[in-house]
């Protein structure tokens, strides 16, 4: 898909971190930007901010994990600015890190509903009305959590895993259909987002020392992480380019080839990034 002006763009998690920024992006290539997150102060001053741009954009709020409330968000979307050609799938949840068998139920249903039933949902609610467009492209956000284990980060790492294998199976479904539609998967490392928010005060209690001080560490590093501005022109380079994998950050790559290595090898997993 290279034709992006006057076209519809759909983003959930549009109201700040990758999605705001991927809606300012096509914003900027004059595409029409359905803002798609849970309603508050945060998604009507993403509005706001797109309004401000001159970006013909409308909000909508709604919790990705609600396949009704998506289904909704279609009909609503194709009403008031057409037919989507470039579908976002990026709402994500991070959090705390602990060990595995310390992760509670919540935790993973959080994770889950979220990460990855958020992306099934977009799919179910938009890919229906995409296939049989001349042109047109889903972008699936992911990890580098979804290629590389990382410690202490089961649930996110499950449900980015599982996204990369969805949109897997999306792009050879989109093939052997004889869809004109285009597949990526967003696979980031580090970026400048909120959503590690959750570590604020009172966010390592109950920890251990080895938890404590992984947790710690991650803050500087997200600081210090890429732009999301730079992430969104990575993924519309590749939605032109109808490229795959939206790799971010080429030092992971490495770890990426060592992990298949392991992989062909029958070897367990080593630290990823």
């Amino acid at each position: 898909m290279d034709d992006f002006k006057h076209r519809t763009a759909v983003i959930t998690g549009a109201a700040s971190g990758i999605g705001l920024a991927l809606a300012e992006a096509c914003g900027a290539e004059g595409m029409r930007v359905a803002l798609a997150d849970l309603p508050g102060e945060r998604l009507e001053a993403a509005h706001a901010k797109l309004k401000g741009l001159g970006v013909k954009a409308r909000a909508y709020g709604v919790d990705v994990s609600d396949l009704q409330a998506m289904r909704r968000l279609a009909e609503a979307v194709r009403a008031d600015l057409g037919e989507v050609r470039l579908l976002c799938n990026n709402a994500g949840v991070g959090g705390v890190k602990r060990w595995t068998w310390r992760f509670g139920e919540a935790d993973w249903n959080r994770f889950l509903n979220v990460n990855l039933r958020g992306v099934i949902n977009g799919l179910q609610a938009f890919a229906p009305g995409m296939v049989d467009l001349p042109a047109g492209h889903i972008v699936n956000t992911s990890s580098m959590a979804g290629l590389l284990p990382t410690p202490m980060n089961a649930p996110y790492c499950a449900s980015k895993f599982a996204v990369v294998g969805l949109s897997e199976a999306l792009a050879l479904d989109l093939k052997q259909y004889g869809s004109r539609i285009g597949v990526s998967v967003l696979c980031p490392g580090l970026v400048k987002t909120a959503i590690g928010d959750e570590r604020s005060a009172g966010a390592f209690e109950g920890m251990d020392a080895a938890e404590r001080a992984y947790n710690q560490s991650l803050v500087g590093a997200i600081a210090s992480g890429m732009s999301a501005a730079e992430v969104a022109q990575q993924v519309l380079s590749a939605v032109r380019e109808g490229r795959f994998y939206v790799l971010t950050h080429p030092q992971g790559l490495p770890l990426i080839e060592r992990r298949l290595n392991a992989l062909l090898a029958g070897e367990a997993p080593s630290l990823g990034v």
